[in-house]
This record gives structure tokens, C-alpha cells and sequence, in this order.
């Protein structure tokens, strides 16, 4: 399933199809993570508050790479 966080210009989430709990905005991920943490995060090893990431990541690693660096630049 896709569509679980929003990206926006403002950092306000836009509507997203319903979903069992939907992730928080991502429009400014990059200015609270660190691209190695952000991996770790992704993948399940490391939790935040507690609470480790709904969905563990499935892609390959070059994927993973490339989401990450994406989602980095996003501040």
C-alpha cells in the first residue's frame, strides 16, 4: 500500500486516501533526520518515541538509497 504519507509546499498534510492511521507530513523530514538514521528507521531497526515504523521497507537496497536521499532534500 502507497499513500500513506503527505508531501506539501507549506508542511500542512494534504487529504490522502483513508487509511488505518496515516503518517504525519513529510514536507520538512529532512531538517529532523539523518539520511543513516532515516534508513535505520525505514527498515524497523530504530524506533522514535517508542514506536518503530508502521511498515517496514521492502524495496531493494538501491531503492532504499534513492527514497532517502529524496526524502532528505525535502526541508
Amino acid at each position: 500500500t502507497t499513500g500513506c504519507h503527505g508531501i506539501s509546499k507549506s508542511g500542512r498534510a494534504r487529504s490522502a486516501p483513508k487509511l488505518v492511521e496515516r503518517g504525519p507530513d513529510l514536507a520538512r523530514v529532512g531538517r529532523r533526520w539523518q539520511r543513516k538514521r532515516l534508513r535505520s528507521w525505514l527498515l524497523q531497526k530504530l524506533a522514535r518515541k517508542g514506536k518503530k515504523h508502521a511498515m517496514k521497507f521492502k524495496g531493494t537496497r538501491a531503492q532504499l538509497n534513492e527514497l532517502t536521499k529524496c526524502l532528505i532534500r525535502l526541508r
